[in-house]
């Protein structure tokens, strides 16, 4: 039952084709006993596990990042083709290991904080679900 005026968390599961629109609820109130609700997909083919996480805002060495591609979906995972940073003092490059490619940025100690909380990096795949993708590099407060 739904409680007037009160705020709920809803989950949607969805599969491919990861459609968008409308899903109606039956609320358990008399005077509105259905609803609906607008939903989106955000669906993202590739994203990033960081080692470590965030980056200390002082630092007295360059500070390395790994960066671990983590694609999603049932057709193969795609390559990192090309990585670039546009932040003088943040370079990142490719590195292979064991067969996998990995995104390694370094940051060199002189190089202040972003005014947001990260950097980003951006990352070019020759994938089509994931052409271009963005590589948050997230700083600890």
């Amino acid at each position: 039952m739904v409680e007037p005026g009160e705020k709920y968390a809803l989950d949607i599961t969805v599969k491919p084709p990861w459609p968008s629109g409308r899903v109606r609820l039956s609320t358990g109130v008399p005077e509105q006993p259905e609803d609906e609700v607008d939903f989106r997909v955000r669906w993202e083919r590739l994203t990033f596990r960081c080692e470590p996480r965030k980056v200390p805002r002082v630092r007295t060495e360059r500070f390395q990042v790994k960066a671990t591609p983590e694609w999603r979906g049932e057709q193969p995972a795609g390559s990192i083709q090309s990585v670039e940073s546009s932040t003088p003092g943040v370079r990142a490059h490719i590195e292979e290991a064991r067969g996998e490619a990995y995104v390694i940025v370094e940051i060199d100690p002189e190089c202040p904080a972003p005014y947001s909380s990260f950097y980003v990096i951006k990352v070019r795949t020759d994938d089509s679900g994931a052409r271009e993708v963005t590589l948050p590099i997230e700083f600890a407060f």
